[in-house]
């Protein structure tokens, strides 16, 4: 790149150098462009609020005071909610394409399955041992163990080599709450 940017033609102008961003400006400006961007904030953000202000006020906001309800109940009862352990059930290396199956335990207290997600977290470890680009999985239901204690359970794909990380978190989850609706609550596992 240096000497494309400081080779200069016989009128002092870097030739190369305009060519190159000429023609990254022609391929880059529909990706970056105002009108794309105007789209992409309308189907993610815009289109789906509006949706959700539109349901949430139906039926004079019925679904949004039980939503209000179930945000104050879970907030009431958060505080029992814990990861109690997270067994990694066929420990050892494992090659690109085989998959670290978990067995995680979590005690909900008076929470019900049904209104948290329980996630692994996964993505490449930097040289700080810290995941970088994380990313959910979703965890299953595998069976109730009694006093408010559950099992879940998932596999985290292996894509890459190289060092790995996960961690695990419960948050809550109702299929009311739009992505602006958060409680603002999480529980981490803590090894």
């Amino acid at each position: 790149m240096v000497p494309v940017f400081y080779g200069r033609a016989a009128d002092g102008l870097p030739r190369a150098w305009i060519a190159r961003m000429k023609r990254s400006m022609r391929l880059l400006t529909p990706a970056f462009s105002t009108n794309r961007m105007l789209w992409e904030y309308a189907e993610r953000y815009y289109v789906p609020a509006t949706h959700c202000f539109e349901r949430m006020g139906a039926d004079t906001y019925a679904r949004a005071r039980q939503l209000a309800a179930w945000k104050s109940a879970i907030r009431r009862s958060w505080s029992a909610v814990k990861v109690e352990s997270v067994e990694d059930v066929h420990p050892g290396a494992r090659r690109v394409g085989e998959g670290v199956e978990l067995a995680v335990v979590v005690c909900l207290g008076g929470v019900q399955p049904a209104d948290v997600a329980v996630e692994a977290c996964f993505g490449p470890l930097t040289a700080a041992r810290e995941i970088e680009r994380a990313r959910p999985l979703a965890l299953a239901l595998e069976r109730s163990l009694g006093a408010g204690r559950h099992r879940y359970v998932g596999s985290i794909p292996c894509q890459r080599s190289g060092m790995q990380g996960f961690t695990v978190r419960v948050r809550p989850s109702h299929p009311e709450a739009c992505e602006l609706m958060t409680t603002g609550l999480v529980t981490w596992w803590k090894e």
